[in-house]
């Protein structure tokens, strides 16, 4: 569309955009619908998949927002058992977060669920040669946004 050609242009990436259509791609929604699960929420419990312990500091890097918003989005998450709230060592003022066995379980059966979707989706719409394609782009596009600082 009329975006597309602004945005190559000015050799801008259409960063909105992109976001936007990688959370419909992925199908947050469902998440709500069928786990009653905000994205935020969902992002806080992979985020802790893939780290293993983080503070609250770090939460709200990842879901880019402030502690206090990190903080609404996690207390359902502890009340629900999917996540534990672990004092540092040396330092109980510093409060860490990390998944239960039961948060492990949901983060690795929504991530399958999502991924189901997304397959199904792809192979519905693409060509062997789009999909190609899109695997490339994505490894691509992982690769350098996860070189930036």
């Amino acid at each position: 569309g009329k975006m597309d050609r602004e945005y190559s242009e000015e050799g801008e990436v259409p960063l909105f955009e992109l976001v936007a259509l990688i959370y419909k791609a992925v199908d947050f929604h469902s998440l709500k619908k069928q786990h009653d699960l905000t994205k935020t929420q969902f992002l806080i419990l992979a985020a802790l998949y893939h780290s293993g312990t983080l503070n609250m500091t770090k939460i709200s890097e990842y879901i880019s927002s402030s502690k206090e918003q990190a903080t609404r989005s996690v207390s359902p998450l502890a009340d629900r058992g999917l996540l534990t709230r672990v004092e540092h060592p040396d330092n109980r003022k510093h409060v860490y977060l990390e998944l239960t066995d039961e948060g492990r379980e949901l983060v690795v059966k929504l991530r399958d669920e999502l991924r189901q979707r997304f397959r199904e989706r792809v192979d519905a719409s693409l060509s062997p040669e789009e999909k190609e394609a899109l695997l490339s782009s994505a490894r691509t596009l992982t690769a350098l946004l996860t070189k930036l600082r």
